[in-house]
């Protein structure tokens, strides 16, 4: 396993080996930014199952202003994980609730809600 070095690098992804997917989540995390790009499809699956893991980094990216890699981490790796937490769960919330956000985040934010049950 390495870090991609292009879009359509899922050779990268082999050998998948824990230790270096999280010492290295930030540069993972960044190739989600654009859910077209290939990787980004390839990394989200490796994501679902270290949401807990990453949850403070996953917060921080949906109190991001990046719309695009907000809607890829509801609607790509929470959406597909395991219960959410409180903590995402309040962050989702806010941001369904924000006067700030656009219809497109909300959308996001109401089919992970429906997903898991949630009143919102």
């Amino acid at each position: 396993m390495r870090i991609p070095k292009h879009k359509f690098d899922s050779e990268a992804l082999e050998d998948f080996d824990e230790v270096f997917f999280l010492q290295n989540r930030t540069n993972f995390l960044n190739w989600v930014q654009d859910y077209n790009w290939p990787i980004a499809k390839d990394i989200c699956a490796l994501l679902r199952a270290y949401t807990k893991t990453l949850e403070s980094d996953l917060i921080e990216i949906l109190r991001s202003n990046y719309e695009e890699w907000v809607c890829t981490i509801i609607g790509a790796v929470l959406y597909y994980a395991d219960y959410p937490s409180e903590r995402i769960t309040s962050v989702i919330k806010e941001l369904y609730n924000s006067d700030e956000q656009t219809d497109y985040v909300k959308e996001y934010c109401m089919d992970f809600f429906d997903n898991f049950g949630i009143e919102y």
